[in-house]
């Protein structure tokens, strides 16, 4: 029978006597002498999932060993993976029979966590969260964990000394003018796309913060790819219906060559494990995590060898590679170790794999890339953070029980007036903004307050809920306003910023299942025009600077391959100037998307089509000149003239009701933010009305 207690977590035990008054609730008391009352709707649930085991010969056995509960006539724990035999070393847990059992943090006197046979998503997500990453090596060397950890450990350290990374020097042999650093044991877990605890992984870890440039490394510059390049890939694989597959570079920085020579001296722990005597040190052969050059040289390994393949480099993007002959066509998109590959057949795909010299694994359909879901049924594909954003709430402990639609209030104005400390007069209120200055006499300013302010935001993580809703903004434009707003208070944020910030997350979680789809608009203008664009610009939207902000969305073949939010870096005093500011930045990226485009196999045989709902932008490029008095602005009016004259764009003007990219500008009322979020994400009608009320 399972229970769950005041504290949030649930046990399993075993009902010894119940008793039920006229009216529900139950209260049910359990063998280990703790009770628990369940109303109607829970004991429903209870009973739904409780096994009954009448087959002795079938009761769960628990077993010493990781304190793993097997039940004979399920599936095994430990499954084979990629042909090796199954061993303690290989801790890969099955998400129909996910047998994870752990004991609680803080009572060890009760009955193990277990998820033997249990289907229920929400319950399993749970009982995996209470399994949690040792903060130190030795930690998980002597934890209650130790059996689950240590072979983790075992295997890294094996690794690192198959692949040759090191050898052993005494200290008295370090040239001089060497100092050794140190490192330490990084320890994870990794989730699937549900959220499901799938392997525990442990990487050694290199104190690269202590190397010195010029004697232990030079060049460090690594590039990683560039989202809109891994859109662009992934539309074009879904409009031709290609296979999409994925890998991962199995110790992908143990695998280069190190130019320069680093000596390190491990933990004890590790030193230990190695049979290392005191004076003896590693004097590194090939790169290791966490050295400063570990990228760069890994990703010129990684290109030799894809162009020893036959790959074509990109030459706006590094990271995106292409080969095309008569047996098919495939490309590659690397983010560090993490590969997509997108393959005409399977044939193609199979004799990449045999041909790369490099060991890999999680070898197969593409399913989980950059902390995103990614559903594939080769018509549609759809990427959600479904699972990261519960994960998000559930970590900031944001209650997200009152549902918001919108981001952020309509009306709402933040400014700096709002943070902590002593003001200052401001440019767009005519009021005053935070600062350090002393007061004026005419603004009260209350001291005791203002501290008691600060000490409160001290205390919350403002800046880390902003950087977990940055990452999740490049998947969901819709909040990339809201969250660029709130990014401009980072260094000295308010209760009011703060609250604004949280609302963000329980949109968020309200809308969670939504996500950005690929293949879902095949109109003939969205095959017709290669690149679509829409820009907005908010005039002198910001409170403080009076800055305008400039939202732009990229359509190529009717998928969204760029959204964003950005304030613009000067001010402008008319709105045709900031509107021709953001068409602007948009003729900056015409010359990326051609080449990408070009190099996938779809050069731009028509030029760009943008739409802008400024009336004076659009005639200002059809008149073709600027007067006397419109000389600020011709920077960017012959940039884009330009582009109109080379015929790599038109522009065209649309009413401001029929312009997505407001809003990337400004917070707006529910049924305009949801209609344009759903173009956004390139959703048709009612897509998301089976899993959420929009």
């Amino acid at each position: 029978m399972w229970k769950k207690f005041d504290d949030g977590k649930v046990y399993r035990g075993v009902i010894t006597d119940f008793t039920k008054s006229e009216r529900w609730p139950f209260t049910v008391t359990f063998s280990d002498g703790d009770k628990a009352t369940y109303t109607k709707k829970q004991m429903a649930k209870i009973f739904k999932h409780m096994r009954k085991l009448e087959d002795p010969g079938n009761q769960p056995q628990y077993t010493p060993v990781a304190n793993i509960m097997k039940i004979p006539s399920q599936c095994p724990i430990l499954e084979q993976n990629r042909g090796r035999a199954k061993s303690d070393m290989d801790y890969h847990f099955t998400e129909g029979f996910h047998a994870l059992n752990v004991q609680l943090e803080n009572l060890t006197t009760r009955n193990a966590i277990c998820m033997a046979g249990m289907t229920d998503d929400e319950l399993q997500k749970t009982l995996a969260s209470d399994f949690g990453v040792p903060p130190t090596m030795f930690d998980a060397i002597h934890g209650k964990h130790k059996e689950l950890w240590l072979p983790v450990i075992r295997r890294e350290l094996n690794q690192i000394v198959r692949t040759e990374t090191f050898r052993l020097v005494k200290t008295k042999d370090i040239p001089a003018g060497k100092r050794p650093i140190t490192g330490r044991m990084v320890l994870a877990i990794k989730r699937n796309k549900k959220g499901y605890i799938t392997k525990l992984k442990g990487r050694f870890v290199a104190h690269g913060f202590r190397q010195q440039y010029g004697r232990d490394y030079h060049s460090t510059y690594a590039p990683t790819v560039h989202k809109p390049s891994l859109r662009t890939m992934l539309s074009v694989a879904v409009r031709n219906h290609w296979l999409l597959k994925q890998f991962d570079v199995k110790g992908a920085f143990l695998l280069s060559d190190l130019e320069y020579a680093v000596f390190l001296r491990p933990p004890k722990e590790v030193a230990k494990m190695l049979n290392m005597a005191d004076d003896e040190v590693w004097e590194l052969r090939k790169t290791l995590y966490g050295l400063k050059q570990s990228a760069y040289r890994w990703h010129q390994d990684f290109t030799k060898e894809m162009i020893r393949l036959g790959f074509e480099q990109c030459f706006e993007d590094p990271c995106l590679f292409r080969r095309s002959d008569k047996r098919g066509t495939l490309c590659v998109c690397v983010h560090v170790d993490d590969c997509v590959v997108s393959a005409t057949n399977q044939r193609v795909f199979d004799e990449f794999m045999k041909a790369f010299k490099y060991p890999v694994s999680d070898c197969g359909p593409l399913e989980y890339i950059l902390g995103l879901q990614v559903d594939y049924d080769g018509e549609r594909l759809v990427l959600k953070q479904e699972a990261d954003i519960e994960a998000m709430a559930m970590r900031f402990g944001v209650d997200c029980s009152h549902k918001k639609y919108t981001p952020m209030e309509v009306n709402l104005k933040l400014n700096k007036d709002m943070c902590p400390g002593p003001k200052l007069p401001s440019l767009a209120t005519g009021g005053y903004a935070g600062g350090g200055a002393p007061c004026p006499g005419n603004v009260p300013y209350d001291k005791v307050a203002d501290e008691k302010h600060r000490a409160q935001m001290e205390k919350i993580p403002y800046r880390n809920l902003l950087g977990a809703l940055q990452y999740a903004a490049w998947n969901r434009p819709d909040i990339s306003c809201a969250v660029g707003k709130c990014a401009q208070f980072a260094n000295n944020p308010g209760i009011q910023h703060w609250k604004a910030l949280k609302r963000i997350l329980v949109y968020l979680h309200t809308t969670r299942k939504r996500g950005m789809v690929f293949g879902a608009n095949k109109t003939r203008s969205c095959l017709d025009n290669l690149v679509q664009y829409w820009v907005d610009s908010d005039f002198a939207g910001d409170y403080d600077d009076a800055k305008s902000r400039t939202g732009l969305v990229v359509k190529i073949f009717g998928d969204t391959v760029e959204a964003y939010s950005r304030k613009q870096k000067a001010c402008t005093n008319s709105t045709c100037w900031a509107e021709t500011k953001a068409i602007a930045a948009m003729v900056r990226k015409l010359g990326f998307y051609e080449n990408v485009l070009g190099f996938l196999g779809y050069p731009q045989s028509k030029p760009a089509h943008g739409y802008t709902d400024s009336e004076a932008a659009v005639k200002l490029q059809a008149r073709g000149y600027c007067k006397y008095e419109q000389t600020h602005l011709r920077t960017d009016f012959h940039m884009v003239n330009e582009a109109i004259k080379s015929k790599k764009h038109t522009l065209t003007h649309i009413s401001g009701k029929l312009n997505p990219a407001d809003v990337l500008t400004k917070a707006l009322p529910r049924e305009a933010h949801t209609r344009y979020t759903r173009f956004l994400l390139g959703a048709p009608k009612n897509f998301w009305r089976s899993a959420e009320a929009v």
